[in-house]
């Protein structure tokens, strides 16, 4: 059985994920103020606000939807984290970004649909980006329904 996201209930799903955040973070390894960490499919941004405000960490967000973006604007610009949270509209299997400039990445339920080749793709651009001591945390719902050797392999 596959667990589905209700898109509808978005707002809440964030705030039940929030509980979750300093898990996650503390995963990333120790993250110190003025690093650098890479949200791939920053979504709504609630991890990216987090992160800016609990850290002190700047935090390049990247979505290919323009519409996650802006809703990540919007809740950057409430949250007063705007000023160290950047916005960028990419894929995640093509960076816009130097090799090993980022200390830490987070990808939460961004990259499970892709197809196995692009995944791995995703994985070796995570890899050019990180710095020698980077961390990088998965979260995804694959446990409940692998569709791929790669899934299987990272599982």
């Amino acid at each position: 059985m596959r667990m589905s996201r209700d898109w509808d209930s978005v707002e809440s799903w964030g705030r039940e994920m929030a509980s979750d955040y300093d898990v996650i973070s503390v995963q990333m390894g120790k993250i110190r103020e003025g690093n650098i960490v890479l949200n791939i499919g920053v979504g709504l941004g609630v991890f990216a606000s987090y992160v800016s405000r609990v850290w002190n960490a700047f935090v390049i967000g990247v979505d290919a939807s323009v519409g996650f973006l802006e809703s990540a604007k919007k809740r950057t610009g409430e949250s007063g984290a705007w000023r160290r949270v950047l916005l960028l509209h990419s894929s995640a299997d093509h960076l816009p970004l130097r090799g090993v400039c980022i200390d830490a990445a987070v990808s939460i339920l961004s990259i499970q649909d892709l197809p196995p080749d692009v995944t791995l793709q995703v994985f070796r651009e995570i890899r050019r980006v990180l710095t020698r001591r980077g961390r990088f945390v998965l979260v995804e719902d694959w446990a409940f329904d692998p569709k791929s050797r790669v899934e299987y392999a990272l599982l």
